[in-house]
């Protein structure tokens, strides 16, 4: 049997067949995808950090790439951002009903001064009260301690987190995850696990450090006779304008304050990535 290739063979099986090769192709490529897709691993709700700027404007730097400036622990899969104004409000409050969103830049400047509705950004959107859209800053960074106290102990001083609670935590957390489906790979985790805590413990103590010397502050709301903190004010970092910006202002960032949003998950390890978020901003934004 002659099965020679030949050009005019080649030629014949592309005139009278190129249909049935370019199907098998797209067939091919679509399997492919399938593939990736469903081996992949898929990041959860609090492997994902978004920052949310409502009604603010992006500066000179605009969008800030963050995965590329390694912000965030191994577990951070997926990053992002979105801007909303008072046309695409409704678009915040989809989001938000989905929990989407770890923390929003929103500014605190005077509307509609010395009328019956005057009010600001922030306080339209915290209501002045805590647990709703905005965490109390304060109780957050306490929390965070509490959660670090149970590897280093409650002064923080031990050099490493506690191996068995990191070992068993990990597992618990990751026990699906894909990425660590072998035992050397789970061993390879909790080795990332050990690293994620203690540079937490660093951004913690960076994060206090930047409020001791007011760098940065609590923002505190004061509805109904009480003090709510309910953001961190931004506007001791003089370059966070290249950022986000409030609008015309003589020192714009003044007003800014990040808040870290309540996405209803107090048990999740991965809720103070945000700590994480704001030591970049006074490092990368500050003096």
């Amino acid at each position: 049997m002659d099965a020679k290739i030949t050009k005019q063979r080649l030629g014949n099986l592309l005139s009278y067949d190129w249909l049935k090769i370019l199907c098998a192709i797209a067939a091919a490529v679509v399997a492919l995808v399938l593939f990736f897709t469903m081996v992949r691993t898929r990041p959860g709700d609090d492997q994902v950090f978004t920052v949310f700027g409502y009604q603010v404007y992006q500066g000179a730097i605009g969008e800030t790439d963050l995965d590329k400036d390694k912000i965030f622990s191994y577990e951070i899969l997926e990053t992002g951002s979105e801007t909303f104004d008072a046309k695409t409000s409704y678009l915040f409050s989809v989001r938000r009903s989905v929990n989407e969103g770890s923390v929003m830049f929103v500014s605190d400047l005077v509307r509609n001064e010395g009328t019956e509705e005057e009010t600001t950004d922030l306080l339209s959107v915290t209501g002045g009260a805590e647990g709703t859209v905005a965490l109390n800053t304060e109780t957050y960074l306490n929390d965070c301690k509490a959660y670090l106290a149970r590897f280093f102990g409650e002064d923080l001083g031990a050099e490493e987190p506690d191996a068995e609670l990191t070992r068993e935590t990990f597992l618990a957390r990751n026990a699906k995850d894909k990425r660590f489906r072998t035992s050397a790979k789970k061993e390879a985790g909790i080795v990332l696990e050990q690293a994620r805590l203690i540079k937490l413990r660093e951004d913690y103590f960076f994060v206090l450090g930047a409020i001791e010397s007011g760098k940065l502050s609590h923002k505190v709301i004061e509805t109904e006779g009480k003090s709510t903190p309910v953001a961190f004010n931004l506007g001791k970092l003089n370059k966070i304008s290249k950022l986000y910006y409030c609008g015309e202002h003589d020192k714009p960032q003044d007003a800014l304050n990040l808040i870290i949003l309540n996405n209803r998950n107090p048990q999740s390890d991965l809720r103070y990535e945000a700590v994480s978020y704001l030591k970049y901003l006074v490092e990368k934004y500050g003096e």
